[in-house]
């Protein structure tokens, strides 16, 4: 609760060319604002100069990578580094430093250390692009010295880019502190309506994130009960003890379609040398059939969106390209084809049976992208078992996305272009059996009504997936991995049971950031009030406090004193305000399930 939120980034359009110096140009103040005091930052700069920059190895980030070849020619300073506050987007004192030759770590160490000096704290948590590389040899750069935030800072400051470059270096520093305060000054007055915005969104958001985990943890209890609190007690500890192993991490290989393939072939080969397979085609295998038929399949969609995109005047030479790769789709189609019906004699039979019975046996499309290729997936298998049982299990299973879409989503990429394929059918399906129209389920009533929800587009869609509009805090599951099954077998043969996991995972942290959200925004808007009339008290106390010389001066000093300390308790007053009935409002709902606090 009572933590420090910094961001670290820095500015390249905010360079200074060489003009001028200090003892002409002197700054007003020195280190008494934004700025650091300049002599102590060029002491620190000069008695690190032979530290050589090392390289980012994880993050190509060329303002590091290439500072020390970074061309400085006709500049004194190649931009600004700095360090905010990333809760409220405000230059800290004593944070804004010129970067000689790119962001190099100890310009940054420095202005990061100086700003620190500042501050009383237990918790520090810092927001930097780079921090998996700057923070690795901190302190031995340093000694024993005692979130994108900057991005939107840098948007009011730019403008004065053009001008501030041509200053002496005192008025340049003067000029961009006059422009800092101003930021600050203006954030400080939209605190209401900002912190007003902010917990407007926080709340829903915790109570739906929250929510969202308990269908999460609803779907998974019945069947993974014990590995769900194996998995609570796996992130608890990695929380306590970084070096445990992470639960956010994936464990097992991740299972791709070259790898399929490869064990496909494995298992060929012991067949075939033990005699127990024997191949009807000497260059084509099951699995290979099967891998080919998916590579067409997915030219056939690339096909189909390039003809579905093409403008109204279309060129010869762009028409004439997609007919050859319609007729060499076509000519593989058919190769393709010829080996089908050594392994899957019926499809000939079933491909007559199917046109015999379209509405319409003439309209039917033989173009190479709408070929159809009846793989193993899309052939009815009713003549086995129980035939209207079978058939009811199988289309409930196809609107239930736990048996359905678990394993393409969850498998190789390839797969997931076919499930994302099948979208209008599922869905279309999943409509007729929610609304009880589709007659392959008779007078079947199992409760599967209360489980099942409509299937939308939006949700057929993998667990990594992320809709328009969301980000890695605010994006949710689709529900249909809430669902009995979706976490495949404990066994775990395909990973899914470890992405599950890792799902769970990211879902319990974005529940938890957006109740620590909430927690965080009703205390600093309880800090905030309490520090505008403190701030009042400390103004009518400076009316006692100043050195007056006559009577005007005197007035003068009375009349600012009491209009800020009037401005502050105005602010204070008006805040409240603003925030009366949302903040009773929560307080009402302490204690309730929707966002406990």
């Amino acid at each position: 609760m009572y933590a420090l939120f910094v961001a670290i980034d820095a500015n390249f359009r905010l360079k200074w060319k060489v003009v001028s110096n200090n003892f002409t140009d002197p700054s007003l103040s020195r280190g008494w604002t934004y700025f650091v005091e300049e002599a102590g930052y060029k002491e620190f700069l000069a008695e690190k100069i032979d530290i050589v920059q090392e390289k980012s190895t994880c993050s190509s980030h060329t303002a590091v990578n290439m500072a020390d070849t970074k061309t400085n020619w006709g500049l004194a300073a190649t931009g600004l580094g700095t360090i905010d506050c990333a809760r409220h987007n405000m230059k800290r004192p004593n944070a804004v430093g010129d970067l000689q030759k790119g962001e190099k770590y100890i310009n940054m160490d420095y202005l990061f250390f100086s700003t620190l000096r500042h501050s009383s704290l237990k918790t520090l948590n810092i927001s930097y692009d780079i921090a998996c590389q700057w923070h690795k040899k901190l302190w031995q750069r340093v000694g024993r010295m005692d979130g994108e935030a900057p991005e939107r800072g840098w948007a009011n400051i730019n403008p004065v880019a053009s001008s501030t470059k041509e200053m002496g270096p005192g008025a340049r520093r003067d000029t961009l502190d006059d422009f800092f305060g101003d930021w600050n000054w203006k954030k400080v007055v939209g605190l209401g309506n900002t912190m007003q915005r902010k917990l407007k969104e926080a709340v829903p958001q915790c109570a739906d994130h929250q929510a969202a985990l308990n269908d999460l943890e609803e779907g998974l209890k019945e069947e993974y009960g014990e590995v769900l609190e194996q998995w609570r007690s796996q992130v608890e500890a990695w929380e306590n003890d970084q070096s445990q192993l992470n639960p956010f991490e994936r464990n097992s290989d991740v299972i791709t379609l070259a790898s399929v393939r490869l064990a496909l072939a494995k298992e060929e080969e012991q067949s075939m040398q033990s005699g127990a397979r024997i191949s009807l085609h000497e260059d084509c295998s099951p699995s290979i059939l099967i891998s080919s038929a998916l590579e067409l399949e997915e030219q056939q969609r690339r096909l189909r969106a390039d003809k579905d995109g093409r403008g109204l005047h279309v060129t010869d030479n762009q028409e004439g390209k997609l007919v050859e790769r319609s007729n060499a789709l076509q000519r593989r189609l058919d190769s393709w084809v010829k080996i089908q019906e050594l392994y899957m004699p019926n499809v000939a039979a079933m491909q007559i049976s199917d046109n015999a019975t379209a509405a319409n046996p003439s309209s039917i499309s033989s173009t190479a992208e709408s070929f159809k290729l009846w793989l193993p997936s899309q052939i009815r298998r009713g003549q086995n078992g129980d035939f209207d049982m079978l058939k009811a299990t199988t289309r409930f299973a196809l609107c239930a996305p736990a048996c359905a879409l678990k394993q393409p989503f969850s498998s190789t990429k390839t797969d997931t272009f076919e499930a994302k394929g099948r979208i209008p059918e599922l869905a279309t399906l999943s409509r007729q059996l929610t609304l009880g129209s589709n007659p392959l389920l008779g007078d079947m009533n199992s409760g599967w009504q209360s489980s099942l929800r409509p299937l939308s587009r939006q949700d057929i869609r993998s667990m990594s997936d992320i809709l328009w509009g969301e980000s890695e805090g605010r994006q949710k599951l689709s529900w249909i991995w809430n669902m009995r099954g979706t976490g495949g077998s404990e066994k775990d043969d395909n990973g899914a049971l470890e992405d599950m996991r890792i799902e769970w995972c990211k879902a319990r942290a974005r529940a938890m950031r957006w109740e620590e959200e909430v927690a965080l925004l009703r205390e600093e808007m309880r800090r905030i009030g309490a520090f505008l009339r403190w701030e009042a008290r400390r103004w009518d106390e400076r009316r006692n406090e100043v050195v007056l010389t006559d009577t005007e001066h005197e007035d003068g000093c009375v009349a600012y004193a009491h209009r800020q300390a009037h401005l502050r308790m105005q602010l204070a007053a008006s805040f409240d305000a603003n925030w009366a009935q949302m903040l009773s409002h929560l307080n009402v709902q302490d204690g309730s399930e929707e966002c406990i606090i």
